[in-house]
């Protein structure tokens, strides 16, 4: 629907006539200067998304729906060269991409642009505010001019949005994206943005984008981190045209959930919606002989039940457990599933028409046994998943035969992706208040209570549950599948989104363990852990109404290095055309996470990450750019947080490349 409607608005938006540059004479609230990235130069490419690249001006039409229209804000494009680098794929770019006159020529050309447009618009419209946003290149130009603005100018800038920064910083309260966040962009890190921005930049990557999320940190003593080039991690592919576009165009959505930021910080209110996905829904209902009553009500407004769910959410599938209690409680079991997963409706009615309310002698319940048969369920990959329970008696926690409690309850719920649990309780009784809202409160959900006395609101209340869970905000969660005990380890949930509202808050509870350690109004965060660990992380997003989700990650930490890396051994070198292939293989004792290959005079090249823990495999560097009739020598040395082993080298033979003969 919103692509359809983006089409129909640009439509509408830009079938005048537009200046050369800028599209607007006149003042408006807000004016986005966009730079397209590196060799986006194709004529008509230029012409339909003019001249800010196809990124940067889905996330122009994005806003312009978000703030208000082509009333609202204006756009430039940056008139820089853009020059493309595809030539310089690969270990070779990677190793040389620093070095290009060209490409350092063009970004400054585009931040002195920027730097210009803003100068000038300003003087021509002082109350204009403006917003940034940049592509790869464009976002490493547009980057440096904010960055490099003067404090007294940068008052004019309300937001700025980048993708693919070449100097993407994990760590950054910006980062945004399903980046890994243990690297960083291809030049490193650039500096924190300026404070006076904090919660109007958003910066995306994605997972080992070569441009933005390549580099790995190493921290050298009695040096500065050192930032190294992964090429086993590069993946042109994330880093292309449509990864960072909008919906619109089957990307994965950057650009629309950039103008929602956007749009957010510059205080700008925008229609609520809802989750439109794939739904399942399963209850989970007390049949024993107390609730009578409330299984009738159910019974009588089924389809009424079914048709409003379809109205919230057409994509949905429903499933009906029961419970009851133990058998010396005179029950005949303690849960039951009565209907898996199913979009037969008048089958679900059958089944619950079947439900029988009988049996159960003291008033705890076998709340868990229903709920854990919920949650064993075949749920749908990717779907909201909610469990609605319904009842009037508190659980038994540890809870007999089964000994399930509320962790186990917990921890199942959020394995799988998470599950949501709402529960709804009929009557008074505190206990059962208190039991109920601790596992709702446990999993995101949320805690109803209606009088015994009155059940008309029984069914809106289950309504509004699932009409919760489809306005609560989506949760993420990203960390390194391994980490070292004693170093900080980044977090990342820049994924997480809202849902009609913004996030405002990530709780953080890095143990598992129920007990959040930390809350951050960034998407971002880090911890050590002291000792090795393999357990659990726990996410906790919420808005300011108050609505929450959950998301979890495995995380193993393992003990670091006792000692610095042992010799390598068996250096070889073989030369191919201009390049000199290296091969050697790590020593023993503590794990290196590095090799550094030298040059004569002791001058680094290049770093190669070791592949994992343990492994004693062989590994290669390439150098290229040798000149003919030179020698070269290497070596090699091994290295951790712990220090640097001693080299191996020179290689035992002269590589000598032989001059050409002319004729």
């Amino acid at each position: 629907m919103i692509a359809a409607c983006v089409v129909l608005f640009t439509m509408v938006i830009f079938s005048g006539a537009f200046a050369e540059r800028g599209f607007a004479a006149n003042c408006k609230p807000y004016e986005l200067i966009g730079a397209r990235g590196s060799g986006q130069n194709d004529a008509k490419l230029l012409k339909d998304t003019h001249e800010m690249g196809p990124e940067v001006f889905d996330l122009f039409k994005e806003l312009q729906l978000a703030i208000g229209g082509p009333g609202v804000i204006s756009g430039y494009g940056v008139d820089y060269p853009a020059v493309n680098v595809k030539s310089l794929s690969g270990a070779g770019a990677l190793l040389h991409i620093g070095v290009l006159g060209k490409y350092t020529g063009s970004v400054r050309d585009g931040q002195h642009d920027t730097e210009k447009r803003i100068t000038s618009q300003h003087k021509d419209c002082p109350k204009t505010h403006f917003i940034l946003a940049g592509y790869s290149q464009g976002a490493q130009a547009v980057g440096d001019a904010l960055q490099r603005m003067p404090e007294e100018d940068r008052h004019l800038v309300a937001a700025a949005g980048f993708f693919g920064d070449p100097y993407f910083d994990p760590e950054s309260w910006s980062a945004r994206g399903d980046f890994d966040p243990s690297l960083y962009g291809l030049f490193g890190p650039r500096p924190e943005w300026p404070e006076d921005l904090h919660g109007a930049i958003f910066s995306y990557c994605h997972f080992h984008d070569w441009i933005c999320n390549i580099s790995s940190k190493h921290s050298v003593f009695g040096h500065a981190d050192v930032f190294v080039r992964e090429p086993a991690n590069a993946s042109p592919s994330a880093h292309g045209t449509p990864a960072y576009q909008s919906l619109e165009h089957g990307g994965r959505g950057d650009a629309n959930l950039a103008a929602l930021n956007i749009a957010a910080a510059l205080g700008t209110q925008f229609p609520t919606t809802t989750y439109s996905g794939p739904l399942d829904i399963v209850f989970v209902i007390d049949s024993t002989g107390s609730m009578a009553d409330e299984i009738e009500e159910v019974k009588k407004n089924v389809s009424a039940l079914v048709a409003q769910i379809a109205g919230i959410n057409s994509d949905f599938r429903v499933a009906l457990v029961d419970y009851k209690d133990t058998a010396d409680q005179e029950s005949a079991y303690q849960s039951r599933l009565d209907l898996p997963f199913t979009t037969d409706f008048a089958g679900f009615d059958t089944q619950l028409h079947s439900l029988v309310a009988e049996g159960g002698g003291d008033e705890p319940e076998s709340v868990y046994s229903g709920l854990m048969t919920a949650l064993n369920l075949d749920w749908r990959a990717g779907a909201k998943k909610v469990v609605i329970a319904l009842g009037d008696a508190p659980a038994k926690d540890p809870e007999p035969v089964t000994g399930f409690t509320l962790h186990d309850v917990q921890s199942k719920a959020l394995a799988i992706d998470p599950a949501t649990i709402d529960s709804i309780q009929s009557g008074e009784s505190t206990e059962t208040a208190t039991s109920f809202s601790a596992v709702a409160d446990a999993t995101g959900g949320e805690h109803l209570q209606l009088p015994e006395s009155d059940l008309s609101g029984l069914i809106p209340a289950i309504v509004s549950q699932v009409r919760r869970s489809a306005t609560a905000p989506v949760a993420s969660i990203g960390a390194p599948s391994s980490a070292l005990a004693g170093h900080s380890v980044n977090f990342n949930a820049s994924l997480s989104h809202g849902v009609g509202e913004p996030i405002t808050a990530y709780d953080w509870d890095f143990t598992g363990d129920g007990i959040f350690d930390l809350t951050t109004a960034d998407p971002v965060a880090s911890f050590t852990y002291t000792a090795p660990f393999s357990g659990t992380a726990i996410l906790r997003v919420r808005t300011a109404s108050g609505q929450a989700s959950f998301a979890t990650t495995p995380i193993s930490v393992l003990s670091g290095p006792t000692g610095k890396p042992a010799k390598p051994h068996r250096l070889r070198g073989a030369l191919k055309g201009r390049s000199v292939r290296l091969t050697w293989q790590a020593g023993g004792g503590p794990l290196p996470n590095w090799f550094t290959v030298y040059g004569r005079h002791a001058k680094p090249l290049l770093r190669v990450a070791n592949a994992g823990e343990g492994e004693r495999r062989t590994y290669t560097a390439t150098i290229g750019g040798l000149r003919r009739g030179h020698s070269y020598r290497f070596w090699v040395a091994a290295g951790n947080d712990q220090g640097e082993s001693r080299r191996v080298g020179p290689i035992t033979k002269e590589l000598k490349l032989r001059r050409r003969h002319s004729h």
